[in-house]
């Protein structure tokens, strides 16, 4: 294989975003009940979960994990209310966050297909869909149920295909992310490829 060939294949791995994932650091206030008093971070990191996988404002994205639980500096005490039976605790808390910008390059694994668009699944975790107005260059095949290239009939986007789409836009609604992208190549069929660095088939400009 040339070294033409080589350099063209690592670029287009490198397109791939990896920046889409930050680690945050947040302050926040917890109300908690008086059990829990006897380990603070356990409850804390316990109501922690539930704002896994969710949109959060707070943190710009969606977290997927939470650590580093610890009362924020300057606040070693929690705060009681005369009226209110729950105690009032600061922590610092840190976070990898899911928040990809429009622009970006991501992979995405095909899980369903339409006549007018393609979805797909994102770390194995997010939706995401491209609609057909930016799948070009491929037409929608009723009897396979897939879409095809229109140069090459053997270059197909169809369930369990891997492809590299450029984000177009990233929504949120009641907590739940929706992205919407631009196909930009397929990868190759027997390639996971979970971060991009499978080798491309061909380009969809």
């Amino acid at each position: 294989m040339g070294k033409s060939s080589e350099k063209k294949k690592r670029k287009r791995r490198s397109d791939v975003s990896t920046e889409c994932f930050k680690e945050v650091s947040v302050h926040a206030k917890f109300s908690l009940l008086p059990h829990a008093l006897e380990d603070v971070r356990v409850h804390v990191f316990a109501s922690l979960q539930d704002e896994l996988l969710r949109y959060s404002a707070a943190l710009g994205g969606v977290p997927i994990k939470f650590f580093h639980v610890a009362l924020a500096p300057g606040h070693r005490h929690g705060i009681v209310s005369w009226n209110d039976p729950h105690i009032f605790v600061e922590v610092r808390v840190k976070s990898i966050v899911f928040c990809p910008e429009p622009s970006q390059y991501l992979v995405g694994r095909v899980n369903k297909i339409g006549i007018d668009f393609v979805g797909l699944l994102v770390f194995g975790l997010f939706n995401a869909s491209i609609a057909a107005a930016n799948l070009k260059k491929f037409d929608y095949d009723e009897t396979h149920e897939w879409w095809a290239h229109t140069d090459d009939a053997d270059l197909v986007v169809k369930l369990g295909t891997a492809v590299v789409f450029e984000l177009l836009s990233f929504d949120h609604a009641d907590g739940i992310v929706s992205l919407d992208g631009k196909l930009r190549r397929v990868l190759a069929q027997e390639d996971d490829a979970p971060n991009g660095s499978g080798e491309a088939e061909d380009d969809a400009s």
